[in-house]
Parts: C-alpha cells; sequence; structure tokens
C-alpha cells in the first residue's frame, strides 16, 4: 500500500472553463515521481471513493494535476482552495520506457491525456537528443501549449472546433506523420478511442507504441477489477489475460493490448 499525505492546496488555476490544474505541497518523503506516474486524490467533503489523476507538473517542492471536469468528484475537487488539504495517495503505476536511442519520437495527446504528455515530452527533452513531434488534441479551445512549445521540435495542434493547425481529429494528424516519418517510437494518451486507433496504424506501420490508458478507475490500487484491459497471452485458452490498468499499467505496449477481443 502506497503513503497517504495531506498536502496542502498552493494554488488553483482554471486554464478554462472545465479544466483546471491544483498545484499541491510536496512532501518530503514522497518518492521519485515518473512520467506517467497517477495519484489518488481525495478531500472530506467527497462522498466517494478516491479519484485517480495523472501528474502534469512537479518539482522539488510542489506537484500539480491538470484535472478536467467530467463528475461530481473533480467538480468537488475543483472547489478546493488555497491552504486547503487534499488528501494524495502515490505515485501509483508503471511508467513510460525511454530510450536514449531513439533519435525520431511522436507524441500523442488528447483532451484528459494531453497533461501526462507534458511530463513526458519534457522528460524526452532532458534525457534524450531525439527529435520531439507533438500532435494535440481538444475538443474545444486548447491549454498546456506553452509547455510543449518549449520543448517540441513540431508542434501541431488539431480541435474539433475551433481553427488550430487542423480543423478535425487528431488522428487525422498522426495518420500523415506516420505516413511521411520513420518514427522510433511513439507514445499515446486520451479517450480509449483514440488510443486503439493510434496503436492499430502503428501496428499496420510496424511502429511500436506505448499506451497511456485512461481507463475508468474506482479503486486506483488494483482491488476492484473495473479498469481491466485485455493483453495477449499465448498460455491461456481464449489467447489473453485480463490486467488492471491501474496496477499493472496504466502504460502498455500496443503490441500486448487486445482491442477486438
Amino acid at each position: 500500500m502506497k503513503q497517504l499525505f495531506n498536502c496542502e492546496v498552493v494554488s488553483k488555476t482554471f486554464l478554462n472553463e472545465d479544466v483546471y490544474t491544483l498545484k499541491l505541497k510536496r512532501p518530503q518523503q514522497m518518492g521519485d515521481i515518473r512520467p506517467s506516474q497517477f495519484f489518488n486524490l481525495h478531500t472530506k467533503a467527497m462522498p466517494y471513493l478516491k479519484r485517480p489523476i495523472s501528474i502534469s507538473n512537479f518539482d522539488e517542492e510542489t506537484f500539480d494535476f491538470t484535472i478536467i471536469i467530467k463528475g461530481e468528484g473533480t467538480k468537488i475537487l475543483s472547489e478546493v482552495k488555497a491552504g486547503d488539504l487534499v488528501e494524495v495517495q502515490g505515485p501509483l503505476g508503471n511508467t513510460y520506457s525511454i530510450d536514449p536511442e531513439h533519435k525520431k519520437v511522436l507524441v500523442i495527446g488528447g483532451g484528459i491525456g494531453v497533461p501526462p504528455q507534458a511530463v513526458l515530452s519534457e522528460a524526452l527533452k532532458r534525457d534524450t537528443d531525439a527529435h520531439i513531434t507533438v500532435q494535440l488534441g481538444f475538443r474545444n479551445e486548447a491549454y498546456l501549449v506553452e509547455r510543449f512549445d518549449g520543448v517540441a521540435d513540431v508542434l501541431q495542434i488539431a480541435s474539433e472546433n475551433v481553427d488550430y493547425d487542423h480543423k478535425g481529429y487528431v488522428t487525422d494528424l498522426t495518420a500523415k506523420a506516420l505516413e511521411e516519418n520513420d518514427f522510433d517510437m511513439v507514445y499515446v494518451c486520451g479517450p480509449h478511442i483514440l488510443i486503439e486507433k493510434v496503436a492499430k496504424m502503428c501496428m499496420t506501420k510496424n511502429v511500436p507504441v506505448q499506451l497511456l490508458m485512461e481507463e475508468r478507475m474506482a479503486c486506483g490500487i488494483g482491488a476492484c477489477m473495473v479498469c481491466t484491459c485485455k493483453v495477449k497471452d499465448d498460455t491461456m485458452p481464449e489467447g489473453y489475460w485480463n490486467k488492471r490498468v491501474c496496477k499493472d499499467g496504466p502504460v502498455f505496449w500496443g503490441s500486448e493490448v487486445l482491442f477486438d477481443a
């Protein structure tokens, strides 16, 4: 069981009507934080289980969560104020594999999957000399773009309702990029349909891809089995095994996840 911390809210900043960033004080005894990891968050006002939220930024003193209001839990979290305490459990989950030998990488984030890709992109910039292409997809206004602008060699933005580089889906940009480039690695995070489309495109092009699965979680620690996904396993009669996204992931290789089983 990961330790629980009561962390003071440093600030809360709304990026648009439905997206906000919580900045919390980081306890000194908290361990290392890696790209793609998440924390369970809870406040006294929440009559629900803890909400699992991916990390969106951190330093030695603070750590951030950029959250989209999607239900009552994330709405209640949006009502905390500077000085309030948030119960935090983590860091939880595995991490992206980053290989300094990779010279050309593609990072894709859509909607809820944009914030964790900012942490990944900054780690790629810091730990490798790879040429980094970032593609972000939004339904409406973009956010956190300044984080990517500082580290991406190529930054492309798609929105369904706003004119940026492309009006439509981010996967339109991905299909073109995969057609025109030879990437050593692709990293994707976002809604299930985005992850599935990118995984299948990469498999067709024989490009390795890591999937940060944003499945709906309940307990966040592997106890309730709500967030399972099917992973290839030739030793099983059905040819797959149900793994827990929260406990065994949230990062999986595109070559191991079964979307159509």
